[in-house]
């Protein structure tokens, strides 16, 4: 049997043997009566290029019987690295890319934190897209930076910073502004004495609270029955405000009536003399007269009368047959409807029919 290795992608203790028939002597006799012949076109056809047989090949065979390696070697193996997701190169993808802005808005909300792990290393993946594109890259989009967190203060830091806040967090004190508080303050106490009622000694009764009186009065006011105002109109009355009135430009202005231009009918209607004696011409009278449109007639004159051709014409063979009734013939009702078959009379009665035949009986 004849051998022959396998490229390097194989390892090297893999050898196959070729797909050659098991009786390959039966060709021996023939190839050698005509092994002058064989020569002949070896050297006229084919070619003597080593280069070209080189490139003629195959870069991996794939043979029909070709045996799987199970052999532990893989050092000779090549590994073809598949990458998950494959640069996009097109105009169209990358235009389809979500802007980095939205990205990054999505990521600062409350709500991404939430997000299922998946859902995160997607949004994640398309803004690292998104940054490498070309459009990106010609906008100058930068990279999105963490934010750095606040360094710990210490004790002594941070009771610096409360004593701070605590100053700013005081208003300004105006000047100004006391010294008018304190005289408000002094003029309330004064009307405060002035309001107060001087009992003299030993007058024993009980003080009204205070608000008393006023909710008496309210509740007086309030028994009362309302009062409606009534519909008759007041009489009129000049007051001296009315009589020394000067009125504005503004006011005479709009008081005045609105002017109409006063016009004469019969000046703007006057037809010209040269126009009254105008004589018009034969074109201008041709061009004057209505279009007048020959449409025929939708309805004839004669409706139900036959036209002289339909008189003439002579049936022929075809119209006459097609013109005769057709022949039908009824299959469906037949002559006895209530006559037996033979096979029904002959029928046998099963025991299964005997069966369904029997009613249902009900345990009561």
């Amino acid at each position: 049997m004849l051998m022959k290795k396998l490229p390097a992608y194989r390892p090297q203790c893999c050898i196959t043997p070729l797909a050659v028939a098991a009786e390959h002597m039966c060709f021996f006799p023939e190839l050698r009566s005509q092994y002058s012949k064989l020569l002949e076109r070896y050297q006229c056809m084919v070619t003597k290029n080593k280069r070209i047989w080189a490139l003629a090949e195959p870069r991996r065979q794939t043979g029909k019987y070709l045996t799987p390696c199970f052999c532990p070697e893989i050092g000779n193996r090549k590994v073809e690295i598949v990458r998950d997701d494959m640069p996009s190169r097109t105009r169209t993808e990358q235009l389809a890319f979500p802007p980095v802005i939205r990205l990054m808005q999505l990521k600062e909300r409350d709500s991404f934190k939430s997000f299922s792990n998946q859902r995160k290393s997607t949004v994640n993946r398309m803004l690292r897209k998104s940054m490498l594109s070309l459009y990106s890259r010609l906008s100058n989009k930068q990279p999105p930076t963490k934010k750095e967190k606040p360094k710990k203060l210490t004790d002594a830091e941070e009771t610096l910073r409360q004593e701070r806040w605590k100053k700013l967090a005081k208003p300004r004190v105006d000047i100004n502004k006391e010294e008018e508080k304190k005289e408000k303050a002094a003029k309330l106490e004064k009307l405060e004495k002035a309001k107060q009622q001087k009992i003299p000694k030993g007058y024993g009764f009980m003080v009204k609270p205070k608000g008393a009186g006023s909710a008496l009065r309210r509740f007086k006011n309030l028994s009362k029955p309302r009062q409606y105002e009534s519909d008759e109109p007041k009489e009129w009355v000049l007051t001296n405000n009315m009589k020394y009135y000067t009125p504005s430009d503004r006011i005479l202005k709009i008081s005045k009536p609105r002017i109409y231009e006063v016009f004469d009918p019969e000046e703007v209607y006057r037809v010209k003399e040269t126009a009254l004696n105008y004589r018009a011409t034969q074109r201008i009278r041709e061009l004057a007269s209505p279009p007048v449109y020959q449409y025929k007639p939708e309805v004839k004159e004669a409706p139900f009368k036959t036209s002289p051709n339909a008189l003439k014409a002579k049936t022929s063979q075809r119209i006459v047959e097609l013109a005769a009734p057709k022949d039908y013939f009824d299959k469906h009702t037949r002559p006895n409807p209530y006559k037996v078959s033979p096979n029904a009379l002959r029928a046998r009665i099963t025991p299964r029919l005997r069966e369904l035949a029997k009613p249902k009986t009900y345990m009561l």
